[in-house]
């Protein structure tokens, strides 16, 4: 698997996509470490739709947090 930065792709695609969303789930492993266990990241052309999209998943899925998982 290629070692890929984010910001690498974020700048090869700019010039198509004009909003990310990204969203992820981590947890705790120590008092100061916390792992990636799920990333989703949604591109769009438009802002407008990713705003739209993002207070569906709001009013649907609230935020969770709590000590060990975030």
């Amino acid at each position: 698997m290629a070692d890929i930065k984010l910001l690498d792709i974020i700048e090869c695609l700019s010039g198509v996509y004009k909003a990310l969303d990204m969203r992820m789930a981590v947890g705790k492993v120590s008092s100061n470490e916390w792992h990636n266990a799920l990333l989703v990241i949604r591109f769009s052309y438009s802002e407008e739709i990713v705003e739209n999209r993002l207070k569906e998943i709001n009013e649907s899925f609230p935020e969770v947090a709590t000590n060990n998982f975030r």
